[in-house]
């Protein structure tokens, strides 16, 4: 099956609101300020970790444009998400069933994500060995989602003739459409409903095994006369 799945990471293949949260405190607390609560973390997810330290300045009033108090949280950030990638993390219910039953069926697997590099591969090893041809995250390389150059990058490499972009948010979805790829928004993330029928994806999925449908309805559009 000629099809390739761009998976993002947090919120779509592993549920690691806990992990954030915790890290972001440990980094906040270091200096002194609060952590937003949990749910708060959760709608501020998925722009990548050094925004995500000046939104939560911003949420409580602080300079978040102060660049040198940004760097410092987010190197604390980093270091202690770099000791402990996994804690209170986890992937979805079904996700791993799905990931084999489409590698089993020829279909590439990549993950594009906002998340730094290093923790992005760390995580992807740990809970998905072997599964995925290529991970995508912050870095030089590449520039962040929705810039489309990553996708089209995977596209390209994959030699798949057909796409699917899977993610959980709006900036997954407009990374799909910057890049011409159908886009399936999934609801068990860190959006609420609302937020991604906004962007009009092309499928609102409930529950990762209706993902194979998907995938076999794109592959068998390739093959139709």
């Amino acid at each position: 099956m000629s099809i390739l799945c761009i998976f993002d990471l947090d919120g779509t293949l592993l549920d690691t609101l806990g992990g954030i949260h915790y890290h972001l405190g440990v980094a906040l607390n270091s200096h002194q300020f609060p952590c937003p609560t949990r749910e708060q973390t959760r709608t501020l997810v998925g722009h990548g970790l050094k925004n995500l330290v000046r939104d939560s300045l911003s949420s409580f009033d602080q300079d978040s444009e102060n660049s040198e108090l940004v760097q410092s949280i987010l190197q604390k950030l980093l270091e202690s998400y770099r000791q402990d990638p996994p804690r209170q993390t986890c992937p979805y219910p079904g996700i791993p069933e799905v990931l084999h039953s489409l590698a089993a069926r020829g279909c590439s697997l990549a993950v594009l994500t906002n998340k730094d590099q290093d923790l992005a591969q760390r995580l992807v090893h740990h809970f998905f060995p072997d599964l995925f041809f290529s991970v995508i995250g912050s870095g030089p390389a590449w520039p962040r989602k929705p810039a489309p150059d990553s996708s089209t990058h995977l596209r390209t490499s994959s030699g798949a003739r057909g796409s699917l972009f899977i993610g959980d948010s709006e900036v997954d979805i407009r990374t799909a459409k910057a890049a011409g790829i159908p886009a399936a928004g999934v609801t068990w993330g860190f959006r609420d409903r609302p937020v991604l029928e906004r962007e009009a994806p092309d499928w609102l999925v409930d529950r990762p095994g209706d993902l194979i449908g998907i995938v076999l309805g794109l592959a068998e559009a390739l093959e139709s006369p």
